[in-house]
């Protein structure tokens, strides 16, 4: 009997440690949101992965903008 009783004590600390965790991330991501919304106007998840997309485009076509500009200056001077 005394097993049983420890091992619903075990479950029970198991518990009660999940949803102390679950509190932490829900208290994170709501501070990661209350960012997002502050410093960008993003008030949803779907938005901040939408935004993330464009801004990985941007990025891409920046990169790739400095290459060909680069790339021009290394073909139009001579470095050495």
């Amino acid at each position: 009997m005394n097993d049983i009783i420890e091992k619903v004590e075990k479950y029970k600390k198991q518990i009660k440690d999940a949803e102390i965790e679950k509190a932490k991330y829900e208290g994170k991501k709501e501070e990661v949101l209350n960012s997002l919304k502050e410093e960008f106007g993003i008030e949803t998840l779907e938005q901040a992965e939408e935004r993330l997309k464009i801004l990985k485009k941007d990025k891409e076509f920046i990169g790739k903008e400095i290459a060909e500009k680069l790339e021009s200056l290394e073909e139009n001077f001579d470095w050495d």
